[in-house]
């Protein structure tokens, strides 16, 4: 992940895995 240091898309990553169900 590019943005792992960033607080949005850190976010962004946690609600695109939850969506996919991980």
């Amino acid at each position: 992940m590019p943005n792992a240091k960033s607080a949005p898309g850190l976010t962004r990553a946690r609600d695109f895995l939850s969506m996919h169900g991980h």
